[in-house]
């Protein structure tokens, strides 16, 4: 599913409320290695970051993607479309059903 700005996506295409091109943070891995994502964050500040199977997500460095490309590379992302600011979503492996937390802040994953 490529997005298309001319089209309207349905609610079961497009769960999120934020615009297809809004801009996240996503692991180095996940961009140039094709890595599963592993870890969801929806910040307080509301930015979302989508990283992979690493120790420390700030070595690893990260990419800016718009959030369409993130659902095209991993439509199971979809179920976090309600994710709020301040909570996060785990899993071990991309096969695994998506575990939610909240964090503190002080609990940044960058």
């Amino acid at each position: 599913m490529h997005y298309a700005a001319e089209t309207e996506l349905s609610k079961e295409e497009w769960p999120f409320d934020h615009d297809p091109h809004t801009q996240t943070y996503v692991s180095r891995c996940v961009v140039e290695d094709g890595a599963p994502i592993v870890r969801v964050t929806r910040d307080y500040d509301g930015d979302w970051q989508f990283i992979g199977p690493v120790e420390d997500p700030g070595e690893d460095g990260c990419k800016i993607l718009c959030l369409h490309c993130v659902v095209e590379r991993d439509p199971s992302v979809k179920l976090l479309a309600g994710l709020t600011p301040g909570m996060r979503a785990l899993r071990e492996t991309s096969s695994d059903k998506w575990e939610l937390e909240a964090f503190n802040a002080k609990e940044s994953d960058s």
